[in-house]
């Protein structure tokens, strides 16, 4: 009857230790938008995260930035999986935003 009670209370402290390891959605979610604004060009992305499965959308310049979003956000610990319904900016767009990064202001006034 010990053992048993003394198993039991083994078995439970075990299952808590391993459920409070994994990260919660909102640390994870905090995570992936730091990675996003590490980079100027992924700045503008929205971040939704659920059960670890995190969805971004917003505008990308072009379909490499659309991949670096995604390959970003998967490397953040606690990620399972992605959903990226960024969209690619139509080009002229794509010309003004490229416009408004720092080092192509000089560029683009002339």
């Amino acid at each position: 009857m010990k053992l048993t009670k003394l198993l039991m209370a083994v078995v439970v402290s075990a299952s808590m230790l391993f459920v409070s390891c994994k990260p919660k959605d909102a640390d994870i979610k905090t995570a992936v938008e730091t990675a996003l604004k590490a980079e100027p060009t992924m700045s503008g992305t929205t971040v939704e995260v659920k059960d670890g499965v995190v969805t971004i959308g917003g505008e990308c310049k072009d379909d490499a930035c659309k991949t670096a979003c995604e390959t970003a956000v998967a490397a953040v610990k606690g990620v399972k999986s992605v959903v990226n319904n960024c969209t690619v900016a139509p080009l002229l767009h794509r010309l003004r935003l490229l416009c408004q990064l720092p080092s192509m202001q000089l560029k683009c006034n002339r």
